[in-house]
C-alpha cells in the first residue's frame, strides 16, 4: 500500500470510529452554511438513522465530500449541494463516514440544533423541492403530451 493510501485508510477509519472528529471542509458547494476553511465536526452515524436535512460527510474514491440529505431510499440517500441546485449524488450505506453536527468559522461554533442552522436547512430543502419539483412537472407534462398527442412536444423553457 502506498503512503497516500495509507493516509486515506486512516483518515476513512478515523471518521467512521472517533466519537467526534473535526476536518477542514473546502469547496464552495455547501454555501452559505458550509464555506471554504470551515471546521465541521461529524459524528459517526448508521445509515437508518440519516435524516433528511442532515449534512453527511461520505469516501468517494479518495476524497470525502459533505453534502446535504434531500431523500431517502432503500438502499441510499440522495444528496444535494445547497449551492448547485442542479446536480444530485447518490451515496450508499457502507460510504457514508458521519454526519456534521457543528460549524467552527472565525473561532465560533454553530450547532446543528440552533435556530440559524434549522432555518438554513429549511431554506435549503425548500430551494431543493422548488427545483425537483418543477423538474418533475416538466417530465409528467411531457409524458401526457406524448400519449395524447402521440408525439414528442418541446420542453417547456428554465
Amino acid at each position: 500500500m502506498n503512503r497516500a493510501s495509507a493516509r486515506a485508510a486512516a483518515e476513512a477509519l478515523q471518521l467512521l470510529y472517533a466519537p467526534r472528529t473535526k476536518v477542514m471542509f473546502h469547496g464552495k458547494s455547501m454555501e452559505p452554511i458550509l464555506r471554504e476553511g470551515d471546521n465541521v465536526v461529524l459524528e459517526p452515524v448508521a445509515f437508518e438513522d440519516v435524516e433528511v436535512g442532515q449534512i453527511i460527510t461520505y469516501r468517494y474514491e479518495s476524497k470525502y465530500p459533505t453534502r446535504r440529505v434531500v431523500a431517502r431510499r432503500s438502499d441510499h440517500l440522495v444528496l444535494w449541494c445547497d449551492s448547485w441546485p442542479s446536480l444530485r449524488f447518490h451515496v450508499h450505506a457502507a460510504d457514508i463516514l458521519g454526519r456534521v453536527v457543528a460549524r467552527i468559522r472565525d473561532g465560533e461554533q454553530l450547532d446543528c440544533t440552533d435556530d440559524d442552522w434549522k432555518a438554513q436547512t429549511q431554506q435549503a430543502l425548500r430551494v431543493y423541492r422548488r427545483s425537483h419539483g418543477s423538474h418533475l412537472l416538466r417530465r409528467l407534462r411531457r409524458a401526457i403530451a406524448q400519449r395524447v398527442l402521440g408525439r414528442e412536444i418541446p420542453p417547456l423553457p428554465g
